[in-house]
């Protein structure tokens, strides 16, 4: 029998990402960690910890912003003009 472990809250020193398969779920997730129930906003990705997560139906990340700058310090340090 397999088991399958889900995590939802992911906390890191005064950072916490609540990540769900529905928003309905993400509401309950929110109650659980806020006293208030404030309102998040909806976005597409986030930037956690220097990687950027996207919004998709299965986890999801994307690595071109790190591609990017590991090319920009690369460069700036071997370029030689």
């Amino acid at each position: 029998m397999d088991v399958i472990t889900c995590v939802s809250i992911i906390m890191y020193a005064d950072d916490i990402v609540l990540l769900s398969t529905s928003a309905t779920v993400l509401q309950e997730l929110l109650y659980s960690v806020s006293s208030n129930g404030s309102a998040l906003q909806w976005v597409d990705s986030i930037r956690y910890l220097g990687i950027y997560m996207v919004n998709a139906r299965q986890f999801k990340c994307r690595y071109d912003y790190v591609t990017a700058s590991f090319y920009r310090a690369f460069n700036a340090v071997f370029l030689v003009k």
